[in-house]
Parts: C-alpha cells; structure tokens; sequence
C-alpha cells in the first residue's frame, strides 16, 4: 500500500498534484484541518493526470468542515475493497465540491493523507 501525504503548505494552491501517474485503487482519505480554519474546503480527486480544475468533473470528493461547525480536526474515511482510478490519481483542494478556486492559506488543510495501492 502506498501512501502520500502532504503537511504544511503542503501544494501550490494553483495546482492539482498528480498522486499516482497510473491505475491505483484509494483505501483512505485522511485530513486534519487547519486550527484556523474558519470556512468549509473540498479535497478533490481526478481519474486525470491532467485534470482542469472547474473544468474536469472530480470522481472523488471529500469535504472538510470548518471547525466552528463541527469541531473535528481530524477528518478520515475508509474505502473498503477501494476506489478504482484507471488512469492516475491527481489532488486539488477548492473552496467548492467541483470548483477551480483554492482556499486561502489560513483554510488550507494541515495535512492530506491519501493511502491507495497501485494497479488493478
């Protein structure tokens, strides 16, 4: 199984982030927001090495609550038996579920962590 995680800045927030350059299936998404974070952002996954935010339509979305809404810092879901991507696994994270727009800094996740496992 393979994991990637980002932490901190953890992306140029004008660009996706191609996780896995062929197929892959995703175990898990796991997010710990920002302390700061006072506005909802989406975690977005493509089937796409090259997807265009706004443009090309997510497979795969998962939302983070403000933690004035639900005070939960650690946000994780679990995938049994995974979710297949044929062609790659690229991330973005928006300010809406399909958008194009990233979120602010302050509204940025502290950490993404994405388990998958390559092929078939």
């Amino acid at each position: 199984m393979a994991l990637t995680e980002f932490t901190g800045a953890w992306t140029d927030t004008t660009e996706q982030t191609v996780l896995a350059a062929g197929p892959a299936r995703v175990t898990g998404i796991e997010v710990d927001a920002n302390i700061a974070q006072s506005a909802v952002c989406f975690v977005q996954l493509f089937d796409n090495a090259d997807p265009t935010p706004g443009t090309t339509v997510p497979d795969l979305v998962f939302k983070i609550n403000a933690l004035s809404t639900n005070a939960k810092r650690k946000n994780k879901v679990q995938f049994p038996g995974g979710v297949y991507f044929g062609t790659a696994i690229t991330c973005f994270v928006s300010t809406t579920g399909s958008g194009a727009t990233a979120p602010l800094t302050t509204v940025l996740p502290d950490r993404v962590r994405v388990h998958y496992v390559l092929g078939g």
